[in-house]
This record gives structure tokens, sequence and C-alpha cells, in this order.
């Protein structure tokens, strides 16, 4: 996940570079070249497809952690075990 967050912010400012390149042409009163408006698009879509890996990858990660939670505290119930918080009240 740090890999992708890594790469996602190269990938915002390519974006706001393309972007500043774009409006550069359009104060110029030129159109903004075919090739540019497509660097655009595609920069905006890997940041999106990365936002929504690292967000696939978090909720797994949360979903991991539930089910551990849930699997220590039946553990404890079947063991008889208390947790260290519950017998200090």
């Amino acid at each position: 996940i740090n890999f992708i967050e890594a790469n996602l912010g190269s990938l915002r400012l390519d974006l706001e570079s393309l972007i500043k390149e774009a409006a550069a042409f359009e104060r110029s009163g030129k159109t903004t070249p075919k090739l540019l408006k497509t660097q655009i698009a595609e920069t905006r879509s890997k940041i999106d497809e990365a936002e929504a890996f690292v967000k696939e990858k978090v909720d797994e990660q949360d979903d991991v952690r539930d089910k551990f939670n849930r699997d220590l505290e039946l553990y404890r119930i079947l063991t008889g075990t208390q947790r260290a918080s519950a017998t200090a009240r």
C-alpha cells in the first residue's frame, strides 16, 4: 500500500504539471494538443485505479483485523482467559 500511495503522489504531480501545460496552451489562445488531453485522461484514470486499489486493500486489512479480534475474543471465552483490560476493572 505504501508503494502505491507513493506512486499516487507522483501521479498527482504529473497530472498537475499536465494541467498547467494545457492551461498555458489555452491562455495563449492555442488549442490543447490531443496528445496532452490523452495524457491528462490517462493520468486521471491511473489515479482513480490506484485510489481504488488502496481503498480495497485498506478494507481488506480492516476485515482481517476485525476477524482476528472476533477470533481472539472467542478463544478467550473458550479458554476462560480474560483480557488484561477486563481484569483491571
